[in-house]
Protein backbone atom coordinates (compact mmCIF):
# COMPACT_ATOMS: atom_id res chain seq x y z
CA UNK A 1 0.00 0.00 0.00
CA UNK A 2 1.24 3.52 -0.85
CA UNK A 3 0.13 6.97 0.19
CA UNK A 4 1.15 9.78 -2.11
CA UNK A 5 4.40 9.23 -3.49
CA UNK A 6 4.35 8.36 -6.97
CA UNK A 7 3.78 5.13 -8.20
CA UNK A 8 7.29 4.44 -9.84
CA UNK A 9 8.38 4.49 -6.51
CA UNK A 10 6.19 1.89 -5.03
CA UNK A 11 6.75 -0.16 -7.27
CA UNK A 12 10.34 -0.44 -7.42
CA UNK A 13 9.68 -0.46 -3.53
CA UNK A 14 7.46 -4.01 -3.95
CA UNK A 15 10.09 -5.14 -6.41
CA UNK A 16 12.76 -5.12 -3.61
CA UNK A 17 10.24 -6.72 -1.44
CA UNK A 18 9.66 -9.86 -3.96
CA UNK A 19 13.18 -10.16 -4.37
CA UNK A 20 14.26 -10.18 -1.14
CA UNK A 21 12.17 -13.44 -0.42
CA UNK A 22 12.47 -16.15 -2.10
CA UNK A 23 9.48 -17.42 -1.97
CA UNK A 24 7.62 -14.81 -3.12
CA UNK A 25 6.71 -14.65 -6.92
CA UNK A 26 4.72 -11.21 -6.83
CA UNK A 27 3.41 -8.50 -5.07
CA UNK A 28 0.03 -6.00 -5.51
CA UNK A 29 0.14 -2.39 -4.84
CA UNK A 30 -2.89 -0.37 -3.86
CA UNK A 31 -2.39 2.84 -4.33
CA UNK A 32 -4.15 4.80 -1.57
CA UNK A 33 -4.44 8.44 -1.86
CA UNK A 34 -6.77 9.53 0.77
CA UNK A 35 -8.54 8.20 3.68
CA UNK A 36 -11.46 9.23 3.26
CA UNK A 37 -13.50 7.58 2.04
CA UNK A 38 -10.85 4.34 2.82
CA UNK A 39 -11.07 1.49 -0.31
CA UNK A 40 -11.45 -1.11 2.82
CA UNK A 41 -13.04 -3.57 0.54
CA UNK A 42 -9.85 -3.36 -2.02
CA UNK A 43 -7.27 -3.46 1.03
CA UNK A 44 -8.97 -6.96 2.75
CA UNK A 45 -9.26 -8.20 -0.89
CA UNK A 46 -5.54 -7.86 -1.43
CA UNK A 47 -5.06 -9.14 2.10
CA UNK A 48 -6.62 -12.25 1.95
CA UNK A 49 -4.72 -13.04 -1.86
CA UNK A 50 -1.54 -12.16 -0.59
CA UNK A 51 -2.13 -12.90 3.04
CA UNK A 52 1.31 -10.26 3.94
CA UNK A 53 1.19 -6.32 4.06
CA UNK A 54 3.41 -3.69 3.57
CA UNK A 55 2.94 -0.22 3.79
CA UNK A 56 4.75 2.02 2.35
CA UNK A 57 4.18 5.72 2.54
CA UNK A 58 6.19 9.22 3.18
CA UNK A 59 4.58 9.85 6.50
CA UNK A 60 6.30 8.85 10.41
CA UNK A 61 5.41 5.11 11.39
CA UNK A 62 3.99 6.60 14.40
CA UNK A 63 0.32 8.65 13.79
CA UNK A 64 1.37 8.55 9.81
CA UNK A 65 -0.94 7.63 6.70
CA UNK A 66 -0.21 3.72 6.77
CA UNK A 67 -1.68 3.54 10.54
CA UNK A 68 -5.39 3.59 9.44
CA UNK A 69 -5.07 0.59 6.61
CA UNK A 70 -3.48 -1.33 9.08
CA UNK A 71 -6.20 -0.48 12.14
CA UNK A 72 -7.95 -1.66 8.78
CA UNK A 73 -6.81 -4.93 8.15
CA UNK A 74 -6.64 -5.44 12.08
CA UNK A 75 -10.28 -4.67 12.18
CA UNK A 76 -11.75 -6.66 9.16
CA UNK A 77 -9.31 -9.39 7.71
CA UNK A 78 -7.44 -10.11 11.42
CA UNK A 79 -7.20 -13.66 10.36
CA UNK A 80 -5.81 -13.29 6.60
CA UNK A 81 -2.06 -12.27 7.15
CA UNK A 82 0.61 -15.10 7.84
CA UNK A 83 2.92 -12.61 8.96
CA UNK A 84 2.69 -9.62 11.14
CA UNK A 85 2.05 -5.94 9.05
CA UNK A 86 4.59 -4.27 7.94
CA UNK A 87 5.08 -0.31 7.77
CA UNK A 88 7.84 1.32 6.55
CA UNK A 89 7.92 5.68 6.47
CA UNK A 90 10.12 8.04 6.98
CA UNK A 91 12.69 8.37 9.87
CA UNK A 92 11.64 10.16 12.95
CA UNK A 93 13.13 13.27 12.32
CA UNK A 94 12.54 16.59 11.07
CA UNK A 95 11.99 16.91 7.62
CA UNK A 96 15.50 18.40 5.95
CA UNK A 97 15.95 21.71 4.27
CA UNK A 98 18.81 21.10 2.32
CA UNK A 99 18.63 19.03 -1.41
CA UNK A 100 20.88 16.24 -0.44
CA UNK A 101 19.66 15.83 2.43
CA UNK A 102 15.59 15.80 1.31
CA UNK A 103 16.63 13.68 -1.08
CA UNK A 104 17.62 10.34 1.09
CA UNK A 105 14.73 11.27 3.66
CA UNK A 106 11.52 9.52 2.06
CA UNK A 107 11.51 6.13 1.92
CA UNK A 108 12.82 4.30 -1.59
CA UNK A 109 13.60 0.76 -2.09
CA UNK A 110 16.49 0.73 -0.35
CA UNK A 111 14.91 1.31 3.08
CA UNK A 112 12.20 -1.87 2.32
CA UNK A 113 15.43 -4.36 1.43
CA UNK A 114 17.16 -3.11 4.07
CA UNK A 115 14.30 -4.11 6.42
CA UNK A 116 14.10 -7.64 7.16
CA UNK A 117 10.53 -8.36 6.03
CA UNK A 118 8.43 -11.19 7.32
Amino acid sequence: MRSWLDAEAALAAAEAAVGMIPWVRAAEVLDLRYLVPLDTAAITASVRRTNRVLIFHEAWRRGGFGAEPASTVADLAFDAPAAPVVRVGVRATPTPFSPSLADAYPPSAQSVAARRLF
